[in-house]
């Protein structure tokens, strides 16, 4: 498969653009490998093949347990997620199926259990952030498969 639009091809600021909210995301203190178990669901959500490829890659690296990415889809289903890991995907669960707003502010409730107000907007823009890559990434028709980690670091 050829890409419609390569990397080198897409425009700068656009890359600048969503690099800078990369940024502050890995910026802020939340551990990587659930912000990348988080990537990866939101990715596998999206059926963005190279988001999952990259994802999966970076959350290995990162330490997590390869049978919770092979089960993300499902996290609500088994019981080997930590409580924290469980608040973060159903939050972006929520994000990404515009659940109601009485659900929304039960799982905000929950996710401050683990982490702070300003982790949870944070949480929230990598959430959007992601699901916004797999979007230019299926509109640019990058292929998987060649992703090396830490290659956009």
């Amino acid at each position: 498969m050829t890409a419609r639009i390569t990397f080198n091809e897409v425009p700068s600021s656009i890359y600048q653009s969503m690099s800078a909210i990369g940024e502050t995301v890995h910026g802020s203190g939340l551990d990587k490998g659930l912000l990348e178990l988080v990537c990866v669901y939101v990715s596998t959500d999206s059926k963005c093949a190279y988001c999952i490829d990259m994802h999966i890659k970076e959350a290995l690296h990162a330490g997590i347990e390869l049978n919770k990415l092979y089960s993300v889809c499902v996290f609500d289903s088994v019981d080997y997620y930590s409580d924290l890991e469980h608040a973060c995907l159903a939050w972006a669960k929520f994000l990404l199926e515009s659940g109601n707003e009485q659900q929304g502010q039960e799982l905000y409730q929950q996710l401050l259990n683990f982490i702070s107000q300003e982790n949870i907007a944070i949480l929230s823009l990598a959430i959007t952030n992601i699901h916004s890559w797999t979007k230019l990434m299926k509109a640019f028709g990058i292929p998987a498969g060649d992703y090396q980690i830490g290659q956009f670091s």
